[in-house]
């Protein structure tokens, strides 16, 4: 399958993922799983310290690890996680924004 047909597929079965806003060169869509290495990447860099959550402590919580690898990990638990739990009712989802340009 092409990765053309997988996010055709993807927005078909799970219709968040057709979603987004698109201005100056900036996006606001749902994470992907493409996406979670990058964000594992950005969490381990934002926190030298494992015990300094300020910024963003739900993002967070339990995803700073011992190494990047680890971090992205525990990012793709929680991003996994969030996705799961979404409903139409909850009005719940885990928005990023993405330069698109």
């Amino acid at each position: 399958m092409h990765d053309d047909d997988t996010e055709r597929t993807l927005r078909r079965v799970w219709p968040p993922f057709g979603l987004s806003l698109r201005a100056n060169g900036v996006e606001l869509r749902l994470v992907r799983d493409h996406d979670i290495p990058a964000l594992g990447e950005v969490i381990f860099g934002l926190y030298p310290n494992p015990e300094n959550e300020h910024f963003t402590p739900l993002l967070t919580m339990g995803a700073r690890a011992e190494d990047v690898e680890a971090t992205t990990r525990n990012a793709a638990r929680y991003f996994w996680s969030n996705r799961s739990s979404m409903t139409p009712r909850s009005g719940r989802c885990r928005w990023r924004w993405f330069a698109t340009g």
